[in-house]
């Protein structure tokens, strides 16, 4: 019944399997969150904190992803579904910035953000999900790059920003998330 102290543990638990895959030879490291999205007080008071908790004491070598993801919809190509407040990633933008996780991993192609958040990331380099994994419809090469071209020229440094799924492909037959990853592909190739 203490939440702070499940936390801890949760934390500490967590590090502890971070390091060890560390030493197996592991060196990219993202945790899955769906949960600051949705509660950014929460976020801001100790979420990001306990992320970055998580991620304490990986050699430089070492890459640290948080995603935030927005919410799956219950079947594909569901109409109105209502994902986490896209306004988040917006009032959560400096605070991941300024925090020690390497990459912060956004959902963007089930519906745009507004451009303006891209200009918050000085540092933090930014994984744009830039295919849907909740809508069959194949994203056509020139409207990915199109788009990455965009949030590129918000960051200002094209090595700054990784191209990715919006979130986990399971909903997706092979066949349509292999063509939306060769189109995201092709797309990167500027």
């Amino acid at each position: 019944d203490d939440t702070r102290r499940l936390r801890e543990d949760l934390i500490a638990a967590l590090n502890k399997e971070v390091h060890g895959l560390y030493d197996a030879g592991c060196r990219h490291f993202q945790i899955d969150d769906a949960y600051l999205s949705r509660d950014c007080e929460l976020a801001l008071d100790h979420g990001i904190e306990d992320v970055e908790r998580v991620f304490y004491g990986l050699p430089d070598d070492a890459t640290s992803t948080l995603h935030m993801c927005r919410g799956y919809t219950n079947e594909l190509n569901e109409a109105g579904y209502k994902k986490a407040d896209k306004t988040a990633y917006l009032k959560l933008a400096d605070a991941l910035d300024a925090s020690s996780i390497d990459a912060i991993s956004l959902e963007d192609a089930y519906e745009y953000n507004d451009l303006s958040l891209f200009d918050k990331f000085k540092r933090a380099t930014v994984v744009l999900g830039s295919v849907s994994v909740v809508k069959t419809e194949i994203e056509p090469v020139e409207s990915i790059r199109a788009r990455v071209n965009a949030v590129v020229e918000r960051v200002g440094d094209p090595a700054k920003v990784v191209l990715a799924p919006d979130c986990g492909g399971a909903m997706l037959p092979l066949k349509i998330f292999s063509a939306k990853i060769r189109n995201m592909r092709e797309a990167a190739c500027l």
